[in-house]
């Protein structure tokens, strides 16, 4: 994982566009804030995501459901960054994406959106090899892995 300035990230030509804002749990609120300051969209997965069922008369099709608005969420929400070509969104609190019981592959999906737009998770757990996105009590069990995907740092970079 290397660092990368916002300007150079929201320029960026390469196929992948994701990177990564690393932050300790306690400071995950004042990064959040920061990154709000700065007129970035931010998403609180957990609370988008677990309002959206909340509203479903059925959970027949929750998996299709709950995918379609998640792609509905982060292109709704992608915000131009001065001259930059490409647009940007900021996304925390992804747990509820690795749910069982929605069925989704959240680092797929993530992947997928982060080849047309740049796409930076405030990350306040744990990585391993510099792709795999873990939290501290459940390693094996769930993680996000971005195997392939070159993260960029931008912990200090914005």
């Amino acid at each position: 994982m290397f660092s990368s300035s916002i300007t150079d990230f929201t320029n960026s030509v390469e196929r992948y566009k994701l990177s990564l804002m690393l932050c300790s749990p306690e400071k995950l609120e004042q990064v959040v804030s920061f990154v709000q300051s700065r007129n970035f969209s931010v998403i609180n997965f957990g609370r988008e995501v677990s309002q959206f069922i909340a509203t479903l008369t059925s959970k027949k099709y929750l998996d299709i459901e709950v995918n379609d608005f998640i792609i509905k969420l982060l292109e709704d929400r992608k915000t131009k960054i001065n001259d930059s070509i490409n647009e940007l969104v900021v996304i925390y609190n992804l747990g509820i994406l690795l749910e069982p019981s929605l069925g989704l592959d959240p680092a797929k999906l993530l992947k997928e959106f982060s080849k047309t737009s740049c796409l930076v998770i405030i990350w306040e757990n744990q990585i391993d090899n510099d792709s795999i996105l873990h939290w501290p009590t459940q390693k094996n069990k769930y993680c996000l892995d971005f195997s392939g995907v070159q993260l960029k740092n931008l912990r200090y970079a914005i």
